[in-house]
């Protein structure tokens, strides 16, 4: 997915790294004006350390996207898998409520900018009836 992001050249200005973000993240503190999390957060367990490198790499008024499996398909049984060699291999992945997403963000200088529970748009299967993502849009604080 980095090789694909990089070749749409979007420019000097944007980066891309590839960085296991239960950690340290190599990024200047205040160096960021949007930072993006696509299904990544449903893998780690404690949100706290990502949402405190997020506020710290953040400049003040900045962006944060989150885009996750909603918490409902969770308790519904759907998760992360994909194919290998023919097997499903399920991704290990941990329930964190809407609660959390937002609480952990305020507690690190973030405001909710708006919100949004995305259903499947091409199926009316009964299972396909909760939401599939919930998306959080955060603004950093001044």
């Amino acid at each position: 997915m980095l090789n694909k992001a990089r070749r749409r050249k979007l420019g000097a200005h944007v980066a891309f790294v590839e960085h296991d973000i239960r950690h340290p993240w190599p990024v200047p503190d205040r160096a960021a004006d949007v930072i993006v999390s696509n299904l990544v957060l449903e893998h780690i367990s404690d949100l706290e350390p990502v949402f405190a490198a997020a506020a710290r790499a953040q400049k003040p008024q900045g962006w944060l996207y989150l885009s996750e499996l909603h918490p409902y398909r969770q308790l519904g049984g759907r998760g992360a898998r994909f194919e290998r060699a023919g097997r499903r291999v399920d991704v290990e992945t941990h329930l964190h409520t809407v609660s959390d997403y937002v609480s952990g963000a305020r507690a690190h200088g973030y405001e909710l900018a708006w919100m949004q529970e995305a259903a499947e748009a091409t199926t009316a299967a009964p299972e396909d009836v909760l939401p599939r993502l919930l998306i959080v849009v955060f603004r950093k604080a001044s």
